[in-house]
Parts: C-alpha cells; structure tokens; sequence
C-alpha cells in the first residue's frame, strides 16, 4: 500500500527524518547506525514495499529498514557512495561507493548483495550510476579519469556504458579538466543522453 503523506528527509544534524502527514511535522528515525557518521548520502524507498527503506553513507555502508524505519539491519557492509533502484525491476538495486569499489547488485530489493562486475579501470572516481529506463541491462557510469600525457597527468572525466547489468563495461564519452558528476538517459528517446560536469 502507498502512502503519499509519508515523505523521508536526509539531514546532516538530526540525521533521517519521517513525515506522515506530507510534511507538516517531521519525527526523527531510529536511525541509530549514523552514530556520528554525519548525513545519510541516500533514502531510497521501495515503491511496491512502501515500508522497505534504504539509507546508508560512506561510514556505514548500506543498512536495510522493513518498518518505515523503525528498526534498521545492515546488509551491505561496504562503504557505499550511490545506490540506484532499476526503474524495470524493484526488486534489482544497484550500490557502489565514491573511490572504486566493485559495483554490488542485489536482485532481492537489497536483502542480499553479490559483486555485478568490475568498474571500468580507468575510472578514477564514481560519481553517478543510473540505469537506463528503456532497458534492464543497461546501465551508465560516470566520474573521474587521469588522462595522461607528455605535459603530464591530467584529471577529466569519462561516461561508460554497460549492457550486461555491470558485468563489463565499455567507454562511451570523455573529456579534459571537469568531472562527470551526473548522468541521465532521455525518457522519450534511449539514444541522447544528457551529462553534467565540473570540478
């Protein structure tokens, strides 16, 4: 059952916060697994499991709520940066962190976790994962390369693409001086895609 009254709000003093009356009042979560880590990087909430919560940071890793967040379980302990939901399976979650850790795939709405493959080598730093609406399988990353050249090295930024769920990667976009810190598909037409960059 949806519940549009109940919103979900990522603080860095109070941490993660609940509304159940569209935000009107706001009631802290148990979110006890911040401890001190600060603000949670994510909230994703399970649209066919409105209860279902996931939330996590670098410090923590992934941690897993079936009570709107009154109590919390960790099931991913590895520092995560970005998590994505597929928009063609809610039960498929994807999770990686900022400094190259292997993507995780979970095919169970994020209960359990298994590595989906390698990042691509030259990806300095992950800044975006985001699935392609259009199809399951695809997938997007973006970030950060060193371009290396005769005047020396050089920090750009790089798109990669994947058409096996993360298995492998192959490279579709780069450039010289900025980062790629976002990346989106076009909803209406699968081959543009749209890409913000800086740093």
């Amino acid at each position: 059952r949806h519940h549009p009254q109940r919103l979900f709000l990522r603080t860095a003093r109070e941490g993660l916060l609940r509304s159940t009356d569209a935000g009107a009042t706001w009631q802290r979560t148990t979110a006890a697994f911040l401890g001190g880590a600060g603000l949670p990087w994510f909230v994703d909430v399970d649209p066919d499991h409105p209860g279902v919560l996931l939330s996590g940071n670098m410090n923590t890793g992934v941690y897993r709520s079936a009570d709107d967040g009154a109590t919390w379980r960790n099931v991913l302990s590895e520092p995560t940066a970005v998590l994505l939901r597929s928009p063609a399976d809610s039960r498929v979650v994807f999770a990686t962190s900022a400094l190259g850790a292997p993507l995780r795939r979970s095919d169970d709405g994020g209960t359990t976790w298994t590595p989906a493959g390698p990042n691509p080598p030259e990806l300095w730093r992950v800044q975006t994962v985001v699935p392609d609406p259009h199809r399951s399988d695809v997938l997007y990353m973006g970030g950060a390369v060193l371009h290396r050249s005769e005047d020396g090295s050089q920090i750009g930024g790089a798109i990669f693409r994947s058409e096996d769920s993360g298995a492998t990667w192959q490279h579709v976009f780069s450039q010289v001086d900025t980062w790629i810190w976002a990346v989106a598909v076009d909803p209406w037409r699968p081959e543009v895609l749209y890409a913000g960059s800086g740093g």
